[in-house]
């Protein structure tokens, strides 16, 4: 797991964002639902991405351990290609690509 300015991307736009995490095999982990459409748009199959967009102003401990359940029921459809948006009360998983 990294954190965008981990990757020197602070301040970059999606494209750059997802294509990092096609590199590193990862999920994207974000608030911003452009990601969901950037994908959509291009049929892409991949990186998954977890939308936080409901959860955001729970404390870090609190969606910590919120994001933490939610992978562990949803990591296959994660490691197939998702977007999975995470509310306070589960979670809602369509898989890519999103037609």
């Amino acid at each position: 797991m990294a954190h965008v300015r981990d990757l020197d991307a602070t301040g970059s736009s999606d494209g750059p964002i997802i294509d990092l995490t096609l590199a590193d095999g990862q999920t994207v982990v974000s608030a911003d639902t452009d990601f969901g459409t950037l994908l959509a748009s291009t049929g892409a199959t991949e990186p998954s991405v977890i939308l936080v967009r409901e959860v955001v102003d729970l404390h870090p401990p609190m969606l910590t351990e919120l994001l933490t359940a939610c992978i562990e029921l949803v990591e296959a459809q994660l490691a197939a290609g998702a977007v999975v948006a995470v509310t306070r009360t589960g979670a809602r998983v369509r898989r890519l690509p999103l037609l």
